[in-house]
Order: structure tokens, then C-alpha cells, then sequence
């Protein structure tokens, strides 16, 4: 219980009007906390019949936007990152494949996927830095499909074009 003294010893050295903006915010409290700042506000015989002693801590869920605009930059950065990661596998799959095949200019390719991919990558996490209640796991997932969604939209858009250029 020493921690309790610390409090004690703590509020008993406040002014009652800070007293009173503290008890404002008693969920905030630790339970140690809570119990010496109400025992220091009974002692003074300070005003405390309308102050829920039991409220219970609050905490920011996954689903809250954090405060501030740290908050979101933290946000983009930890999902560009994780989408970043799932690029350097892609551009690793590609080229390795591609390496089998003759006649393809390998540098040029990543090169082209690299920059297409980082783009595609920035508007991901702009874009998923909106949703704060996606998980980093949802975040894997759509850093792991989503450059694969594009290249099939991309090959199927290429094929249209040329279908379409075929029977003109």
C-alpha cells in the first residue's frame, strides 16, 4: 500500500479546488488514487455526494479515432508500412518469376512494379488510415490482396482495350 500513501500524501498537499477539478475525472483514477482522493475530500469535508466513486476507468477502443493528428499519421505510416512490406513480396514473386522467362527486361519490370506498386500502397494506407477500427491483421489482408486485385483489374481492363481494338 504504499502507493495509497503516495496519493494521500499527494492530495493532502492540493487545494481544494484542485481537489474538486480531480474528482471531474474520477474514472480516470486508479482505484488506489480514487480511494485517497476521496478519503482527502471527506477528511475536508469537501462536497463529494454527486461523484460516482465506482466509475469505471475508460478506455479508447479499436474503434475510436485517436485524438490528434499524431494519431492518424501513426495510422498511416504503421498501415504503409504493412502494405510496403507486401510490395517487396510481390516485386520478389514477380521478378523471380519472370527471370525464368527470356527475353524480359527485368530491371525495367521492377522498376515499373516497384513505382506502381508504392502508389498503389500510398493510397491504400491513405485510404485505410480513414477506417481507424481496421486491425493490423485486416490490414495484412488487404496489403496482401490488394496489388493482386489490381494486376487481375488491370489484365482484364488490357484485355477489354484489345478486344475492343481487335473487332474496330
Amino acid at each position: 500500500m504504499p502507493q495509497s500513501l503516495d496519493y494521500t500524501k499527494h492530495y493532502s498537499s492540493l487545494a481544494d479546488e484542485d481537489l474538486g477539478r480531480l474528482s471531474q475525472d474520477v474514472q480516470s483514477l486508479t482505484p488506489d488514487a480514487r480511494m485517497a482522493l476521496k478519503a482527502e475530500m471527506e477528511r475536508r469535508q469537501l462536497s463529494a455526494e454527486s461523484i460516482d466513486w465506482t466509475a469505471q476507468p475508460t478506455t479508447a477502443t479499436a474503434a475510436e479515432p485517436v485524438s490528434g493528428s499524431s494519431g492518424g499519421f501513426r495510422r498511416f505510416l504503421r498501415n504503409f508500412l504493412i502494405f510496403a512490406a507486401c510490395d517487396v513480396a510481390y516485386v520478389l514473386i514477380v521478378g523471380g518469376v519472370a527471370s525464368m522467362v527470356n527475353g524480359i527486361d527485368i530491371e525495367a519490370l521492377a522498376t515499373s512494379l516497384t513505382t506502381t506498386l508504392l502508389k498503389l500502397s500510398v493510397a491504400l494506407a491513405l485510404i485505410t488510415t480513414w477506417r481507424p477500427s481496421l486491425k493490423p491483421k485486416t490490414i495484412w489482408i488487404i496489403g496482401a490482396a490488394g496489388p493482386a486485385i489490381a494486376i487481375v483489374f488491370l489484365l482484364i481492363l488490357g484485355h477489354v482495350r484489345q478486344t475492343m481494338n481487335a473487332g474496330q
